[in-house]
């Protein structure tokens, strides 16, 4: 059931403009916190408030380039014990965050 609503969800959004979803961890995993803060909340903030996750210094942050900052973040400081885990929809569309 809640499952095939995801999946119901995801087509639903596809057809209008896209969908990512980047999660703290994967099912089998704990989301570590840190300082009053998650790991990965304070990957998500620095990446797009302080444009960290700009990785080709365009002025510009990418979902793309988010998740590839994120994951990177949080695997480091977590010693990989927690991976974020990232499902998308529309491969070729490059939602711009910043």
């Amino acid at each position: 059931p809640a499952f095939a609503l995801l999946q119901e969800l995801f087509l639903d959004l596809e057809t209008r403009s896209g969908a990512e979803v980047i999660a703290a961890s994967g099912g089998r995993q704990y989301a570590e916190e840190r300082d009053g803060n998650g790991v990965f909340s304070a990957a998500v903030i620095s990446g797009i408030g302080e444009s960290k996750a700009d990785a080709n210094k365009d002025g510009r942050v990418t979902v793309s380039e988010l998740r590839a900052f994120v994951t990177a973040r949080v695997l480091e400081a977590t010693g990989g014990r927690q991976r974020p885990s990232a499902r998308r929809e529309r491969p070729g569309f490059d939602i711009r965050l910043r």
